[in-house]
């Protein structure tokens, strides 16, 4: 595969890629040798962003990561803020979810989605997110704990401390997970997520 010279940035700096089209050609060729440092992406995003909006990057970088499945590209996606915009940084999360196939990158997000919707108070979503994801056999405690806790907030505690309960008998689940399983139940229990 040909290499792409990896002096982009000092280019850019010296003003020698004047325009966002010019900088956007010069990452893809980057990307297509297999850079995808983190400057990079940056930068790319940044001119992306600058060229377009704030949307059309985020789907850019979506688009990219379809195209060549590097994690790193994800890694960046999750530092995307929407200017303390919780809602619209959710939405965009929830759009790659779905194009992770490693279980443990996907339930990571998926439970940070979930934590950052209970901030808030959009517990109904919390409880459909999660659902999905367990009823598709994604094995994380920490999807559990945020649809317990979103459950046991809206009134439905001993539904929540059933399910919690349940996984006692999973095999999945280590055995130092288990008695935090039960700490968690416990907790529940004492009404505590108020």
């Amino acid at each position: 595969m040909a290499q792409f010279p990896r002096d982009v940035g000092i280019l850019m700096n010296l003003g020698k890629i004047q325009t966002h089209e010019q900088r956007i050609k010069s990452f893809e060729i980057c990307f297509a040798c297999g850079d995808f440092s983190s400057d990079t992406l940056s930068l790319y995003y940044d001119s992306y962003k600058t060229l377009f909006d704030e949307e059309r990057a985020g789907e850019r970088m979506i688009e990219l990561f379809m195209q060549y499945r590097n994690y790193a590209i994800i890694s960046f996606l999750s530092s995307i803020k929407f200017a303390g915009n919780l809602s619209a940084e959710c939405d965009f999360q929830m759009k790659y979810i779905d194009l992770i196939s490693n279980e443990e990158q996907k339930s990571y997000w998926v439970a940070r989605v979930a934590g950052t919707l209970g901030q808030q108070g959009q517990y109904n979503q919390v409880i459909l997110l999660t659902q999905k994801y367990i009823n598709q056999g994604v094995r994380d405690l920490a999807l559990y704990w945020n649809w317990s806790m979103a459950k046991a907030i809206k009134g439905e505690r001993e539904e929540a401390i059933l399910r919690m309960e349940s996984l006692l008998k999973e095999d999945w689940v280590l055995a130092i997970e288990k008695e935090s399983v039960v700490k968690h139940i416990e907790y529940l229990k004492r009404g505590e997520f108020r």
